[in-house]
């Protein structure tokens, strides 16, 4: 799944395009319940643009997000 943020009042428009590393949650393939909320999006933001993501430049800025990662529990 690809998740494109934008921000409203930058020209020229800068896209964040983002692969989740999941499917669509509705895929027949591997369906699953994860969801993509307003919590997840700030957070992605806040890693794309530590990773160099500038709003005030124009294009498409590629950013990887795994949305559903392995944990480590200590064990």
């Amino acid at each position: 799944m690809t998740l494109a943020i934008e921000k409203s009042d930058s020209l020229p428009a800068s896209v964040l395009l983002v692969n989740l590393g999941i499917s669509r949650p509705d895929g027949w393939i591997a369906a699953h319940q994860t969801s993509v909320t307003p919590f997840v999006v700030r957070r992605i933001i806040w890693r794309a643009l530590a990773a160099g993501w500038n709003t005030s430049e124009g294009g498409i800025f590629h950013f990887e997000h795994q949305l559903i990662q392995d944990t480590d529990w200590g064990e």
